[in-house]
């Protein structure tokens, strides 16, 4: 409970972050996910919750 209202608290941080903000999980190689978008980013380049999913999966949707 208290680790879900702590994510939650960030999100609304980050969310209210009027730049883009990408958080990107780097693995070995050339493999990558996005971990956030906020808000601004998603409006800025299209980009959706989607794409966060798309590549945390491997691209594999």
């Amino acid at each position: 409970m208290r680790l879900e209202s702590i994510k939650h608290d960030q999100q609304m941080i980050m969310n209210g972050i009027q730049d883009m903000v990408f958080i990107i999980d780097v693995k070995p190689g050339s493999s990558f996910h996005y971990s956030f978008l906020n808000i601004a980013t998603m409006k800025g380049t299209g980009l959706s919750e989607i794409i966060r999913l798309y590549t945390k999966c491997g691209g594999l949707l």
